[in-house]
């Protein structure tokens, strides 16, 4: 047996990379979520709120006439989206991101049974039957990353525009 060497590159590489950027910008998502509402005196409270729904609710709540109906719905929507990527249920993140009128074609990662010589597209499959690996392999092919993290790039933008316009407008009030 040869002994293990970090420095030799494994297939799973550029999938968890690529898991570890879109988890992680889920992250600066809350913590922008939660900066904003900590830089606001109306919304203090809800900055170390144990569930990320009422930060939303808050900012929401306290700035949403400076939102449309559809940034509201990302924020909501983001939410859920970075909750479902966290647990890695990869199925459920397609499911969300339709919802959310981004649509994923199968990636082509098939699952095989090598005792029954079955196969089934990961895609067509539940969480179980096409495994965590299956997919991962399939987030990663069909671009089902490239889009959750395209989602939370737009959600953090309006975070910070939204920090921009009410810093601009305190200032010309002043």
């Amino acid at each position: 047996m040869t002994e293990f060497d970090p420095n030799m590159p494994d297939p799973l590489d550029i999938p968890l990379h690529n898991f570890k950027l879109v988890a992680g910008t889920g992250a600066l998502l809350e913590l922008h979520l939660r900066l904003f509402a900590g830089a606001h005196e109306e919304l203090e409270s809800f900055a170390h709120a144990y569930l990320l729904e009422n930060v939303e609710a808050g900012i929401v709540k306290v700035f949403g006439d400076r939102l449309s109906e559809e940034e509201k719905n990302l924020l909501k929507d983001c939410r859920q989206l970075r909750n479902k990527v966290l647990h890695c249920d990869f199925r459920a993140v397609k499911k969300k991101l339709g919802t959310m009128g981004v649509a994923v074609a199968s990636g082509g990662v098939t699952k095989m049974n090598l005792h029954t010589g079955e196969s089934k597209l990961v895609s067509d499959s539940s969480i179980e039957d096409g495994g965590v690996f299956g997919w991962l392999l399939e987030a990663q092919t069909s671009g089902l990353l490239s889009e959750a993290l395209n989602v939370f790039n737009k959600s953090v933008t309006l975070i910070r525009r939204l920090a921009h316009d009410v810093a601009y407008a305190k200032v010309s009030e002043a």
